[in-house]
């Protein structure tokens, strides 16, 4: 397993930081009732899979986990099935699709930390 890279105080602060308000938007355009959401007209299923794959992204920097990623991969994917649990009760539709390609979208997130992760060994800074 691959050590994390050390990453200045101020900069940790700021990944956080960021993975918050990228988990609070997602949040909140996934409860909006869909006509008041600024992306209303792109395709649901692209949407979903790159706000997933950026939340683990996102979660995988700011925090540097150490756990095995299957953890961190079921937390979002839970709060992703809370989240359409949710939509049923605001005026929205529960939709497995929508929680595939969440899923998808977390997966591919996965394979490209492995990725950089990879890389990241292969030059020489971990």
């Amino acid at each position: 397993m691959t050590r994390n890279i050390p990453l200045p105080p101020i900069l940790s602060i700021i990944l956080r930081l960021q993975f918050v308000l990228l988990l609070t938007a997602i949040t909140t355009l996934s409860l909006l009732p869909v006509q008041n959401t600024p992306l209303a007209n792109v395709w649901d299923k692209a949407l979903h899979f790159v706000a997933w794959c950026s939340l683990y992204i996102s979660l995988q920097f700011a925090f540097q986990l150490r756990a095995p990623a299957v953890f961190s991969m079921l937390a979002l994917l839970s709060y992703s099935f809370l989240i359409e649990i949710v939509q049923s009760q605001v005026g929205r539709s529960f939709s497995l699709l929508d929680l595939l390609a969440n899923g998808i979208g977390i997966s591919i997130g996965f394979l490209t930390i492995l990725l950089i992760k990879m890389v990241v060994k292969k030059l020489g800074y971990c």
